[in-house]
């Protein structure tokens, strides 16, 4: 009769040499993937706010015929974001957008401006800037057009200088590029 453990149980594990051989290998594959996956993350997070940000222009661009008035969106002034920023060009530091009753693209709640959105900040680790007509302001006409002019939001990742733009035609309509 013998003793001792089943023949089966006997060959199971592993011995120190083979884990330390696996570590190695899976360090190994782990040093080569981390750069290709960071930049997956930073990517993924560029696609998120020019989303983010395609919502807000179609947004705004909705709001302008729903209620059949011009509507601004401007890079957002002071702590509260009421109104739009003087001298600012960096749309990441948060937006306005609100209904402007008089047309003269700036807000003014004793002319009868109202406020419909505030985002602040947009981004973080990027900076959003304006292109062709649009530098502090972008404004929707009744009818869904684009009363400033044409032009892009460029979204640029201070991490590694990616960039991806938003372009707004004639017809108001947002597109990411």
């Amino acid at each position: 009769m013998r003793y001792g453990l089943p023949r089966i149980a006997r060959g199971c594990g592993f011995t120190l040499i083979e884990l330390i051989v696996a570590v190695a290998i899976l360090s190994i594959l782990v040093t080569l993937a981390l750069p290709s996956f960071r930049t997956m993350i930073i990517n993924n997070r560029m696609t998120s706010q020019a989303n983010q940000l395609l919502q807000l222009v179609t947004f705004a661009r909705s709001e302008a015929i729903r209620r059949n008035r011009t509507v601004v969106m401007c890079i957002a002034a002071g702590d509260n974001g009421q109104g739009c920023a003087a001298t600012a060009t960096d749309w990441a530091t948060g937006v306005t957008i609100f209904s402007d009753r008089d047309g003269d693209f700036a807000f003014d709640s004793a002319d009868g401006d109202q406020v419909i959105e505030v985002r602040r900040p947009l981004a973080s680790q990027m900076t959003i800037t304006g292109g062709g007509s649009i530098t502090r302001r972008l404004s929707f006409s009744p009818s869904g057009l684009i009363t400033t002019g044409s032009g892009s939001l460029s979204l640029t990742s201070s991490v590694n200088s990616y960039t991806k733009q938003l372009a707004i035609g004639p017809t108001g309509r947002p597109r990411i590029e």
